[in-house]
């Protein structure tokens, strides 16, 4: 998965961190991204994201140009206040992302990853489909997203594939999907118990993993959340103090702690 496609690609996950763009926003976007890969060139409009996510078309108005503002989603035709305008992911954010190194890595290994992974590109016996890449996350993410809950209507379920694209894009690598996929109902149960409601629940751990994620990133301390503490029984003390009770410690800057407690 070295050049997995990302159905919400790390630039959204850190606009979102900045206050660029809303939760809301994100679904937006995830979802034009969505209806691409499904259907190449048929870019969805309004009524199409309306209907994929259950946001009122006003309010997917409103994400579409906080979206383009940043620079994320581009307008490309009809008009722009009715259903009939369609848009697209922007360039740059279409760009498939490298996968984040758990553990850090220097530059000049970074050079000699990109370089190994170039020249594969010119090896015929190196190369692997584009569609069976680009595909992975996302079927995946189709199979997470069938839940057993037969009340969850196709917008409530895009909700949820959305909520863990989010988990998985910041999740740490050397662990399998299989792991963060059972990592991640674990983390809202525990927090809905705690909160009180699962939306508050998942509110407070998106927000304080995207907060984190790339903070904990560039100083080589990137575990959001990992299996391990959820398994050891330390996700308490991780919620109070930031710590992590497994082998590698990891613990949020205090000032970042002020703005999530």
């Amino acid at each position: 998965m070295s050049n997995r496609y990302a159905l919400v690609p790390e630039r959204v996950l850190i606009a979102r961190t900045e206050g660029q763009i809303t939760f809301r926003d994100v679904t937006v976007f995830a979802a034009i991204a969505m209806h691409a890969d499904r259907n190449g060139t048929a870019f969805p409009g309004t009524k199409a994201i309306h209907e994929l996510t259950g946001i009122h078309g006003d309010n997917v108005r409103k994400s579409i140009a906080s979206l383009k503002a940043a620079e994320l989603v581009e307008h490309i035709g009809g008009g722009f206040v009715g259903q009939n305008a369609i848009y697209r992911v922007a360039t740059k954010a279409s760009q498939n992302e490298p996968p984040i190194d758990p553990k850090g890595g220097s530059k000049n290994r970074q050079r000699r990853v990109q370089k190994k992974e170039k020249a594969g590109q010119n090896d015929p016996t190196q190369q692997q489909t584009t569609t069976k890449e680009q595909h992975m996350t996302s079927d995946f993410l189709a199979k997470y997203s069938n839940h057993p809950d037969k009340t969850l209507n196709n917008a409530e379920r895009f909700g949820r594939s959305v909520e863990f694209q989010i988990w998985f894009e910041l999740y740490p690598r050397d662990d399998k999907p299989n792991d963060a996929a059972s990592a991640f109902p674990k983390a809202v149960k525990a927090l809905a118990e705690r909160f009180g409601n699962r939306d508050e629940a998942l509110k407070y751990l998106l927000d304080r993993t995207l907060t984190f994620a790339p903070l904990g990133r560039e100083k080589g301390r990137y575990c959001p959340y990992p299996a391990n503490w959820l398994k050891s029984g330390g996700y308490d003390a991780v919620l109070e103090d930031g710590s992590n009770h497994s082998e590698s410690p990891c613990k949020l800057p205090a000032e970042i702690e002020e703005v999530l407690l």
